[in-house]
């Protein structure tokens, strides 16, 4: 085929797949577009080298890829390795997110794409001829003595970016399963181990940033058979809080409700609308007529976010109280990896 062909091939094929786009598709692109995930510009259907991608950030070397069922299958997966490496090597990073993971938890990956970018910057040196995966060059990583993956809670997304920005911890990957998971915690262990064996030869260590997030304790035992080590906890409010602090106050806690800044920002979706409150307000107190606070512990101080929780506490009937936490436990777990 004529080489001067294949740019003007690629196009057409982007542009067809545009039109094919999924409706999940559609809904991720309805929040990448124009700009609107902090001014970042995303690019839909993108020609990337011998490829093309679902989303690209260029300024951020950011791609990402939404995934259907095909992608967990043999040689769809081994495909998506080859590319994603080739991908690596010429510059950019990849986060991949299944179409469940989007459909369950549209907020959770707009929260994870949102860190990468945070501490996203074009890498000092890009390779000018990347290997071919067409050649099966480039497959292997030969960083991966030195690597670490992070494997967390949507919720936590944006809070291990800016530790890992503010440490420059360059060496550390950040993975997320969805926050909403948190209303369905028997999916927690599974979806930790399954990360875990598709990254451990990619990785030299392997760490898990999720509390026991009421698992009944098949994280822990996850962790254990896998040889990882997870933060100590029962759940993010007592590792920000310090762990140590938190149990030193639970009998005079016992009657709060706990946000943190992503509950704070993502307040309608976790916890209104999971709870049907939206379209039976009348259920407010059977819910949390138990409560007679709530505490928003702070990671950042931020008078939007502020604002925000003192309107839950009114949406909810509650005495409001602020704690300035900053990020408790988390950062050290996260820069001792």
């Amino acid at each position: 085929m004529n080489q001067d062909a294949l740019p003007k091939l690629k196009t057409r094929f982007a542009r067809t797949r545009r039109r094919a786009a999924s409706r999940i598709e559609r809904d991720l692109w309805h929040q990448l577009r124009a700009k609107r995930l902090d001014g970042w510009k995303f690019r839909r259907e993108a020609p990337i080298g011998p490829d093309v991608v679902d989303f690209a950030c260029f300024e951020a070397k950011l791609v990402i890829e939404a995934d259907g069922p095909l992608h967990a299958k043999g040689p769809h997966r081994f495909a998506d390795q080859r590319r994603e490496s080739w991908l690596e090597a010429a510059g950019f990073r990849v986060l991949r997110f299944s179409e469940d993971e989007i459909l369950s938890d549209l907020a959770g990956v707009i929260e994870t794409i949102r860190s990468a970018l945070s501490h996203s910057s074009p890498s000092p040196g890009l390779l000018r001829n990347p290997p071919s995966p067409s050649r099966g060059e480039g497959v292997g990583n030969a960083a991966a003595s030195q690597k670490v993956l992070v494997i967390a809670c949507g919720a936590l997304a944006r809070e291990i970016g800016a530790i890992i920005e503010a440490n420059g911890l360059d060496h550390i990957e950040l993975t997320c399963l969805p926050a909403i998971w948190h209303n369905r915690p028997e999916k927690i262990a599974p979806g930790v181990r399954k990360l875990i064996h598709e990254n451990r030869e990619r990785f030299a260590k392997i760490a898990v940033a999720y509390a026991e997030c009421g698992t009944q304790g098949e994280l822990d035992r996850v962790c254990e058979e896998e040889g990882v080590e997870r933060i100590a906890g029962p759940h993010c409010y007592s590792f920000y809080w310090g762990n140590d602090a938190f149990a030193k106050r639970a009998d005079d806690d016992i009657d709060a409700f706990f946000l943190t800044d992503f509950i704070a920002r993502q307040f309608d979706s976790f916890v209104i609308e999971p709870l049907g409150l939206d379209r039976h307000p009348e259920l407010r107190d059977m819910y949390f007529g138990n409560y007679r606070r709530l505490i928003y512990l702070a990671q950042t101080e931020d008078a939007e976010l502020d604002r925000k929780a003192r309107e839950a506490a009114e949406r909810l009937g509650l005495t409001y109280e602020k704690r300035q936490t900053g990020m408790g436990d988390l950062s050290a777990f996260i820069a001792a990896r």
